[in-house]
């Protein structure tokens, strides 16, 4: 768990949320991510925010700018958002109330600035600004594939890509 108290966080090489493991991201966290650096999820990211505390992903750069980190990626074994009958978030991998800013930075890379290759987290209530490539890059690998992906409610601006 990554605590305000021990905010900022400094990415220095990239992260991976292991199968089986999990990364909580507590409110009004920040996380100030190195070149070239990214979190690949491969188990469960929880990074919840609220309105009064955002979760801030950014570059460590002194004069940030787009493309100065990589990426944050959700794998087809990262672990799905899980829905309630009203349709309330109850477990699986959720970003929410976060800025993911200044990234989409890895040369021949189709990676957007959140990717999601074949997995179903919650994206909700962000702002995905100013990154070198795309705001959001979703995809299923699978035409059978009847699980239903939820990306409500965010504001994508300012980003390069298609």
């Amino acid at each position: 768990t990554w605590t305000e108290a021990g905010s900022p966080y400094v990415v220095t090489g990239s992260i991976l949320v292991a199968e089986g493991s999990t990364l909580t991201i507590d409110p009004g966290v920040t996380i100030k991510f190195d070149q070239g650096t990214s979190l690949r999820v491969d188990g469960t990211l929880v990074a919840r925010g609220t309105s009064a505390q955002w979760i801030i992903f950014t570059s460590n750069a002194q004069a940030p700018a787009p493309g100065d980190w990589a990426f944050i990626l959700f794998s087809d074994t990262s672990a799905d958002a899980v829905f309630d009958a009203e349709g309330g978030y109850i477990s699986g991998s959720v970003v929410e109330y976060a800025v993911v800013e200044y990234g989409g930075g890895i040369a021949d890379s189709s990676e957007a600035a959140v990717s999601i290759r074949g997995a179903y987290p919650y994206v909700n209530h962000n702002i995905i600004r100013n990154n070198l490539s795309a705001g959001i890059y979703a995809i299923s690998l699978y035409d059978t594939d009847t699980r239903t992906l939820r990306i409500t409610h965010n504001l994508i601006t300012g980003n390069s890509g298609p």
